[in-house]
């Protein structure tokens, strides 16, 4: 069998990660993971919101606007509070690295996390013997603001992991084609390195 694989999308907010990991699924038979998906599940509880009312405000137009249940947060500030505040402090920083892995059957294929930014929730897969590839997403005016996380670099890792980084370019497509033309060149490139590694 072949080994699993694993890659992590790096950019900021509305730098294509998820559309680019959509792509790799669809096309590629990758299988899309997200280190928040345990996230969103202890912010919903930790402010005791119920999923159906999560999921109407943790939309694009959404996401940024406080709410009262959230202790007058956004979401995404909510998310940022669980996270840096409450569960890494308490559990450590590998975490969600730990959880997300507990989600990955070694069974052969390529899976892309469409949300990495923390060296320490990474380091659980290279720990348990998994080859990782980082492609870091630039867009034009995209930057990750008050998110965060932030670029993933070589230095942020020992030298004993197994560790790939290659980088990605993006413009601001006028015309939704060229942009999945984009999304559909780039997926076959990061399939093909990461096969080769």
């Amino acid at each position: 069998m072949a080994k699993t694989k694993v890659l992590i999308l790096n950019g900021p907010p509305s730098s294509g990660k998820d559309s680019l990991a959509e792509v790799m699924r669809k096309k590629f038979g990758a299988k899309h993971r997200s280190f928040k998906s345990r996230l969103l599940t202890l912010t919903r509880y930790f402010y005791g919101v119920s999923q159906v009312q999560w999921d109407a405000w943790y939309t694009t137009e959404g996401k940024e606007t406080p709410r009262a249940e959230l202790d007058f947060q956004s979401c995404r500030e909510a998310l940022i509070f669980v996270s840096e505040v409450v569960t890494k402090p308490n559990f450590g920083n590998a975490y969600f690295g730990n959880a997300a892995l507990k989600t990955m059957p070694d069974d052969g294929s390529v899976y892309v996390f469409s949300d990495g930014g923390f060296p320490d929730e990474i380091k659980p897969f290279m720990d348990a013997g998994y080859e990782v590839l980082v492609a870091r997403l630039y867009r034009e005016d995209h930057t990750f603001g008050n998110d965060s996380r932030d670029y993933l670099i070589g230095n942020q890792f020992p030298s004993r992991y197994p560790i790939v980084f290659t980088d990605e370019h993006f413009a601001n497509y006028e015309n939704p084609a060229d942009y999945d033309a984009k999304l559909d060149r780039v997926a076959r490139r990061l399939m093909s390195i990461i096969k080769g590694i």
